[in-house]
Parts: structure tokens; sequence; C-alpha cells
């Protein structure tokens, strides 16, 4: 009687034991959080939690073009959802047509709109369960000190929200269609597990109902809105055109599917060849001169949207269209900031398309807070609502005292 009853505690116990084991793995594979080895930690350990903010500091690691900078990242591999946003730092001019020498608009407002918005968009994403990861290309060494007043503000507003931002430090010529690709670059950076999931995002459109978000742990990459954009001729093969804001998939599969880690060197510091990058990228132009000035809605505009399309539609011929995850728009609807005056807003919303042209302006700021208040609670709203009026007196500021 007494071995009888040991047994069937022991049964019972190991039983316990084995659920409890199964139920930490599902979770992990859902949120597609896993451990690392220690052996596998990242090459980047001179940045790791690099939180100064002063200018010496960064100048000194980021001087170079081609070095790459990453600020406020914890120690060992980042093993979670993340979104990858993107922008560059433009200079501050009061013209708002002023164009360098090398062709490239410089220091207009739409400019400064994309990198004012990104701490926005990131608490878009935040409110998903993502954590931001935001790419950032820069002329540091050549910067006003104007416009480091300007961007002084947005790294707060990155801290505050415990962004991780990756800078790559890049001649002014190329930061703006550098900007739009170094969005598919962090899963060849070594910091992070190869089983995180990575979503692209951008800048200027905030993620609305959570169902669209919501990760399928069966298939392997997700793709919202995925009918937008009709066909696309690539070598006389035709692929279906896919946005860049939202693609997502492991970042094991990004590797696979991007061969982009030959571009960076890991030594005391990262090293980026952005000269042979853009070069790998120039049979996606189309045609078109890879270093003129990327005008809207032109093949060059679009080469990160074209280059992942291709690189998709061949996973998809090899693989099967199982393995893909699609949530196309029609159970809800994408709404656009500036036609939301007078308008009740539900969460039924799939996406938002926000303000990139002086977003900061009251006029259009209040707007934007229709859209804020549906999203956040109301301390989020006040949090953003001081960044905004920090942004604007600054901006206004130098817009009135351009003697220095």
């Amino acid at each position: 009687m007494m071995s009888s009853t040991w047994l069937f505690r022991a049964t019972v116990i190991t039983t316990i034991f084995l659920l409890i084991i199964i139920s930490l793995q599902y979770t992990d594979r859902m949120n597609f959080n896993v451990g690392y080895s220690s052996a596998r930690k990242p090459q980047i350990k001179p940045f790791n939690n690099t939180s100064s903010s002063s200018s010496s500091s960064r100048s000194s690691l980021l001087k170079p073009h081609g070095s790459v900078l990453i600020k406020n990242m914890h120690t060992g591999f980042l093993t979670k959802k993340y979104v990858v946003i993107s922008a560059s730092v433009p200079n501050f001019s009061n013209n708002t047509n002023f164009i360098n020498n090398q062709g490239q608009a410089e220091g207009n407002t739409r400019a400064w709109g994309y990198i004012f918005q990104v701490p926005n968009t990131a608490r878009a994403w935040i409110r998903l369960g993502y954590s931001p990861i935001v790419a950032i290309t820069i002329d540091y060494p050549n910067l006003t000190a104007k416009a480091k007043s300007l961007l002084a503000i947005v790294e707060k507003e990155m801290k505050n929200i415990d962004v991780v931002a990756i800078y790559f430090s890049v001649p002014s010529y190329t930061k703006v269609r550098l900007s739009q690709l170094v969005r598919l670059i962090p899963s060849a950076l070594n910091i992070f597990s190869e089983e995180s999931f990575l979503m692209t995002s951008d800048a200027d459109l905030w993620p609305g109902s959570q169902e669209r978000y919501q990760i399928s742990a069966n298939k392997k990459i997700h793709i919202t809105n995925n009918l937008c954009c009709g066909m696309i001729n690539f070598k006389s093969k035709r692929y279906r055109q896919f946005p860049m804001g939202t693609i997502g998939m492991k970042v094991k599969l990004w590797n696979q599917l991007l061969p982009f880690q030959k571009f960076f060197t890991f030594d005391e510091f990262i090293t980026f060849d952005y000269i042979e990058f853009y070069k790998y990228l120039k049979e996606y132009a189309n045609g078109q001169n890879i270093d003129s000035p990327a005008k809207h809605g032109s093949n060059l505009w679009y080469i990160d949207q074209i280059f992942i399309s291709v690189k998709i539609g061949e996973y998809i011929n090899s693989m099967g269209e199982k393995s893909m995850s699609y949530y196309p728009r029609f159970k809800c609807r994408r709404i656009d900031v500036w036609n939301l005056s007078g308008m009740r807003l539900s969460m039924c919303f799939d996406d938002a398309h926000i303000y990139k042209d002086q977003p900061w302006l009251e006029t259009h700021w209040n707007l934007m807070n229709t859209l804020m208040r549906c999203l956040h609670n109301t301390s989020t709203v006040e949090k953003m609502n001081s960044y905004a009026a920090k942004f604007r007196e600054t901006y206004k500021k130098l817009e009135n005292n351009m003697s220095t």
C-alpha cells in the first residue's frame, strides 16, 4: 500500500513538472523569447550600454564615415519582437529648397518631420508589444550646431521610451537613400538571437488594430497590406511588390534572404562598407542611375521595396505560399490624419498615415491628438504633447535666428 502511494505521488509530481516545461517552451515560442549562449554574444561590446549623450562622446565614435554606433542597447542578444523604423538626420536650413553640393535636399521641413516622428511612431508600436529599433543615417562630422540641438530633443525622447538607436555615419548625399535601406540591415549586426522577430515600419505610419500585427507561430513571413502595390518585372520575371511597412520574419530568415553581413566588419568597432552595399543593390534600380537623387515615386525611391519583394518572391517560389501570413486591407481601413477633422475614430483601422511635413505645427498637431487619444492613455498623450511643444519652440527659435 505504501509503495503504491509513493508511486502515485511520484507520477503526479513528474507529470506536473513536464507540463510546466511544455508550457514554458510554448510561451517562448509564441513570444519569440529564447536564451542565448555566452559564446554567441554580439561582437559590439564597446557600444553596449552607451548612454552618454554628450556631443564629444558621440562625435568621437561616429566621426569616420562608415562607422556604426549602437546606443541604449542592453548587454547580450536582443531576444523578442522588434520593429525597425528608419530616418535620416538633415542639416538645419531656413530655406526649404536648400540643395547641398551633392544634389541632395537638406534641411527641409519634411526631412525634419520624419526624424521628429520617429519617437511617436515608436510609441505606437510599443502599445502592441513591439520594442523599437531605430536605424538612423547621419553625417555627424558635417552636422551644424542647430541641427544637433534639434537632434538632441529627438534623442532624449527616444531614450525616455527605451528605444535602441543604431547610427550609420555616411556622407550627406547618401543619407536619404540609405535611410530607406538601413531598416533591412539590423538583423546582420549580431545583436539579436536568431529566433528574434523583426518587423519593418515606415516612420510616418502608425499601426492600429492589434489583430493585424499578431504573429502566427507556424508561418515564416508576415506581411500586411500585401495586395497594395501590384506586380514588378525583374530579370524577365514577375514578382508581387510588397510594401515595406510592414514585413516581419525571424532574424535567421532575414539573414538567409539578405546577404548583408559581408558589408560589416566586427572588431573593436563596427564598420559599414556603404559604398559596396549600394553597389550590390544597383541591379535593383532597373536601369536608373543609382547615384542620382532619389525622387519620390521613382524606382530609386522604392529600391528597398523592389529588392525585398524579389527576395521574398524567390523564397515563395521555393517554399510555397503556405509559409506566408498575409493580412490584406479589407476588414478595416487606412486613415490619413489630415482627414480627421470632425471624424470619430474607433479602433477598427489598420494603420494611419501621419504628418511628415512640419507635424509639430499646432494645426497639424491638433489633428495628431485626435489619433493619439484613440491609441494612448492620457499620460502618454501628455508626454507626446510635451515633446512636440519642446521641438516646436526650438525649431521656431532657430528659424528666427539664422545669424549664427
